[in-house]
Parts: structure tokens; C-alpha cells; sequence
């Protein structure tokens, strides 16, 4: 019986360490530079509801990047499988990482407001065109130091002139043309904006205050949402009594449920990768977004993202 004890005790041992092993991680990230991660993340698209035109483009853009070389560092990342790198903790992702993404060093191609909108699709809408007079809009210039300040613009072309030099808007002519666009136009002088609060707000009401104001300026646009995805868009916001309540975007992405799980799809900036994040837990999101994103401003301390138009979220407090 002694024996059998034994023997018992080291299987036992042996099963729970293999269950520990073959166990999936809790979240895992791709940077689709992997044929299979690239393939898997077409399908789910398409699943989604993706049309082949999306799913080609998103391909070619890919491609693109990848066609360039990068010094995204992943020495300290776990062996690969099957495209993507599997993490215990989006903290020890962290660790493993040399630096943000979006300082990594590549030639400058979309940022994630432009793959946000090339992949959301037709299931994003606004009812603006490019010439409408929708002002004022406020868009963010970036100066030569790297102050990030509002510009007014009367319509939302004016706007997209802004936020992108002459150069890079014929760069991607061949990406976004015609009525598409004009959607990336009208999308991205919404969506990638300075947005005021009033004078009364708050560091106990900014969040619902922020969600309000910015609900009632997509009101006014005419954009609706995916209902099968969600836009979650990152804001640096800025409570300082020196000037008005404000908040300023500054990353994006999508959100997809897949199974029991979630996938978060994004670019890193203009520089950075592509990269789909898979997580089960939400605060693992709401982790691995205050790891990307940094203050424009010299005195912005509060960080939210909206999910859809339908919820706000802080991102000052969140771990694993």
C-alpha cells in the first residue's frame, strides 16, 4: 500500500503540472507577423462580418509592414506558438517588453485610427461628408516639441488636414479612395479630437461628464456604432484650473467577442505593429491600455476609454 501510495503521489504530481503546462495562458498577443495568426485573425473577421475587400486590404497593409524591418525587440518573450506569445500576466507582458510599442522603430504607415476604420467597415456609419460644415471641430496639431494643442476646423476636411500632413494623405490614396475615403475623413475628425467640458466639471463627475459630451458630438455627426464590435478609444484628460476641462484622444482599437474571450485589435501608433491582443478578463484590457497610451499633455493625469458610445472606463487604476 506504501508503494501504491507512491506511485499515486507521482501521478498525481505529474497530471497537475501537465494541467499546469497545457493550461492556456490568461491572455496572449500576436504582432501578425505570423502566417497562422494572420490567417486565424482574417477568419475571424469574416466571421464578423468582414467583406472580402476589407479582409484583402487589412492583408496588404500587413504585408506591408511586415515587408520592412523593425527593432521590435521579443528576446524576453516566451517561445513562439503557432503566431502568438503566451503571458501569465499582462504585467509580465510588460516586463518582457524593452519599451512602448509605438516607439518602435519602422517606417511611418497607418496609425490605429486608420486601421480602426479600415476595419470596422460598413459597420460604422456617419452621416457627415467631408465638406460638411460641421464646425467647430477641435483637432489636435502636434507641434515640433511634441505638444500636442487643439486647432479649430470648419469642416471635417479641414480637420483631417490637421491631424495628417499633405504628404501622408496621398501616401495612403491607395488604401482609403472614394466613398471609403471620405468615411476615414469624416471618422477621423471624429473620433480623433480635443474634446471640452464645462467649467463645473469636476474629478468626481469627469468620466460621466466626458461620456456626455462626447455622446452628444456623435449625436450631432450621425455616427453609429458596430453592434457586433467596439470601438474603444483612449482620451488624456486634463484637469488642471488653469484652462477649461478637456480631454484629448489618443489610441483606438476594436474590440471583438470570440468564444469565451475577447480579441482587441489595434496598431501601435504609425511606427509600431499590428497586434491582436486575446484576453478573458477585462481588466487585462484595461492593463495592457494604460501600457500603451502616455499623457500628451504636460499636465494630464486622468486616463478613460470609451467602449462604443454606450460606457467610459478609467484607466488610472487598473493591474493584473
Amino acid at each position: 500500500m506504501c508503494h501504491l501510495g507512491k506511485v499515486l503521489a507521482g501521478l498525481l504530481f505529474f497530471l497537475s503540472v501537465a494541467g499546469g503546462r497545457l493550461r492556456a495562458a490568461p491572455i496572449e498577443i500576436s504582432f501578425l507577423d505570423s502566417e497562422n495568426a494572420i490567417q486565424g485573425t482574417l477568419a475571424l473577421l469574416s466571421e464578423k462580418g468582414c467583406d472580402q475587400g476589407t479582409t484583402n486590404l487589412f492583408r496588404s497593409v500587413i504585408d506591408w509592414y511586415n515587408a520592412s524591418p523593425t527593432d521590435l525587440d521579443c528576446k524576453n518573450f516566451p517561445p513562439l506558438q503557432n503566431g502568438f506569445y503566451s503571458f501569465e500576466s499582462t504585467s509580465n507582458l510588460a516586463k518582457a517588453l524593452p519599451h512602448s510599442l509605438i516607439y518602435t522603430r519602422h517606417q511611418c504607415e497607418l496609425n490605429c485610427f486608420d486601421t480602426m476604420i479600415l476595419l470596422a467597415g460598413n459597420r460604422i456609419q456617419t452621416k457627415l461628408q467631408p465638406d460638411d460644415p460641421a464646425g467647430p471641430m477641435l483637432a489636435p496639431f502636434t507641434l515640433t516639441n511634441c505638444v500636442v494643442t487643439p486647432r479649430p476646423a470648419a469642416t471635417p476636411r479641414d480637420a483631417f488636414s490637421i491631424i495628417y500632413p499633405a504628404w501622408w494623405g496621398k501616401a495612403s490614396q491607395g488604401i482609403f479612395s472614394g466613398a471609403m475615403q471620405d468615411k476615414r475623413i469624416c471618422l477621423t475628425a471624429a473620433f480623433d479630437t480635443f474634446c471640452y467640458l464645462p467649467l463645473s466639471t469636476t474629478r468626481q463627475n469627469f468620466q460621466k461628464a466626458l461620456l456626455n459630451q462626447l455622446r452628444a458630438g456623435w449625436q450631432r455627426e450621425g455616427i453609429a456604432f458596430p453592434t457586433n464590435m467596439e470601438v474603444v478609444i483612449c482620451y488624456d484628460a486634463v484637469l488642471d484650473g488653469q484652462s477649461a476641462p478637456h480631454a484629448v484622444s489618443t489610441h483606438t482599437g476594436l474590440l471583438i467577442p470570440h468564444g469565451n474571450q475577447f480579441v482587441f485589435l489595434e496598431k501601435s501608433g504609425s511606427n509600431g505593429p499590428y497586434v491582436r491582443f486575446d484576453f478573458k478578463d477585462r481588466k487585462d484590457l484595461l492593463a495592457w491600455l494604460r501600457m500603451e497610451i502616455e499623457p500628451t499633455t504636460d499636465n494630464g493625469d486622468l486616463l478613460f476609454a470609451t467602449i462604443n458610445d454606450r460606457e467610459i472606463v478609467s484607466l488610472n487604476e487598473t493591474g493584473d
